[in-house]
């Protein structure tokens, strides 16, 4: 299984979400959502 982290780009790169339809999407909080996309821009 991919990590939550490319399962966020691979559902960005299909659709433009926001936080909320990612953390839908994925089964995530969407706090959680702000802290992996935060992660991957470091």
């Amino acid at each position: 299984m991919a990590s939550i982290r490319k399962q966020i780009i691979e559902l960005l790169e299909k659709e433009e979400c926001d936080a909320r339809m990612i953390s839908q999407q994925l089964g995530i909080r969407e706090k959680e959502t702000y802290e992996h996309i935060y992660q991957g821009m470091l």
